[in-house]
């Protein structure tokens, strides 16, 4: 794949995570931030930021607290994004 700015393929990304592997982020991919098109994975200079983020580890062995979610109420894409019809809910 020929690289664009800011897009990185396994090996690529593996190099900036040094000392990361390539096999560790195959192996790892679905817990791991990453875009796909066409089959194709590469990561962005977001996805290496927030795998630093994940991975870090405060003094005392603290991991650093998430942010707390935004105000609620409908979620913003709720008018946009409609359930499949033809499917019936099933009660628990």
């Amino acid at each position: 794949m020929s690289e664009l700015p800011g897009f990185y393929d396994y090996k690529r990304a593996a190099e900036l995570l040094a000392p990361v592997e390539e096999s560790w982020l195959r192996n790892n991919i679905r817990s791991l931030p990453h875009s796909k098109i066409g089959g194709v994975v590469f990561f962005t200079d977001s996805d290496i930021a927030e795998m630093f983020r994940l991975f870090h580890i405060e003094p005392g062995g603290r991991k650093p607290a998430d942010p707390q979610p935004a105000a609620s109420g409908p979620h913003p894409l709720a008018d946009v994004i409609k359930p499949r019809r033809g499917r019936a809910r099933q009660s628990a």
